[in-house]
C-alpha cells in the first residue's frame, strides 16, 4: 500500500486512486488533477491528490472520456 508522502509518480497515484495510469493521465490532461513533468515522468504532490479527491467526492467519473476538458472541469470542479 502506498502511503501519502509528498511526491508521487503516475503509477503511485493510480494505486492510491485504484485506477489505471491511463486514467491518471486523462485526469491530468483534463485539468482535474495537477502534476509537474520532470523529464519523461509526471510527478504529483499530496495536496493535488487530496484536492482532487475532495472536489470529486460522490461524483461519477465513469463517462469522463466522453466530455471535453472544459466540460469535465465545469462538471467536476465547479460547484
Amino acid at each position: 500500500m502506498i502511503e501519502l508522502n509528498e511526491i508521487y509518480t503516475t503509477k503511485e497515484v493510480a494505486e492510491v486512486l485504484h485506477c489505471s495510469t491511463h486514467q491518471v493521465s486523462t485526469l491530468r490532461k483534463f485539468g482535474l488533477i495537477t502534476g509537474t513533468r520532470f523529464g519523461k515522468n509526471w510527478l504529483y504532490d499530496k495536496n493535488a491528490i487530496l484536492d482532487f479527491i475532495s472536489a470529486c467526492r460522490g461524483k461519477d467519473l465513469y463517462n469522463l472520456k466522453n466530455l471535453t476538458p472544459e466540460a469535465a472541469r465545469k462538471k467536476y470542479l465547479e460547484n
